[in-house]
Formats: structure tokens, sequence, C-alpha cells
């Protein structure tokens, strides 16, 4: 298990910016298709709700857009995990605000 982990690493290592562009802008890509394909909840919702239903999703993937692209800019590990985490944050309200 341990031989395959550092061979995975290896290739992130070898390919960061690489990877880091491609998540960032398929991230980007969902980003701006939820933006389009709004859940129907969002027509029932009012306030804060309808804005976390319409607009949650997105901003999930927009943050994550951002942890990939500072990720592959190397950018300090705080500040990816800092990003990706108000991306669940995000992502969390947008459940409740859908499911509740």
């Amino acid at each position: 298990m341990t031989d395959e982990r550092a061979g995975w690493r290896s290739v992130l290592a070898r390919h960061r910016r690489l990877v880091g562009a491609v998540a960032g802008i398929g991230a980007i890509g969902l980003a701006c298709l939820w933006l389009v394909l709004v859940p129907e909840r969002a027509g029932q919702a009012e306030g804060v709700r309808a804005a976390l239903i319409r607009y949650g999703h997105s901003l999930c993937r927009v943050l994550l857009a951002l942890a990939a692209f500072l990720w592959a800019a190397r950018a300090p590990r705080r500040w990816v995990e800092g990003v990706a985490w108000s991306a669940l944050v995000a992502y969390v309200a947008f459940l409740l605000a859908t499911f509740l």
C-alpha cells in the first residue's frame, strides 16, 4: 500500500501544475453548470435558503478551484487547506438548505 501511495505522490509531484490546472478548470466548469442547473427547490425557498440552494454548490466548486490553483502554485499548505475547508462548509450549507 505504501508503494502505491508513494507512486501516486511522485506522479502528482512531477505534474503538479497540470493536475492543479485541470482540477481547477474542471471545478470552474462544474460551478458554471450548477449556476444554470438550479434545483427546483430554489424557486420554492426564500431569502438565505434560496440563495444557498441557488449559489451554494457553485460557491463550493469555485473554492475547490481556488484550492487546486493554490496547490498547483505551491502556496502555503495552510492557505490550500483553509480554502478547501471553506468549500466543505459551503457544500454542507447547500445540502442543509436543499434537504431540510
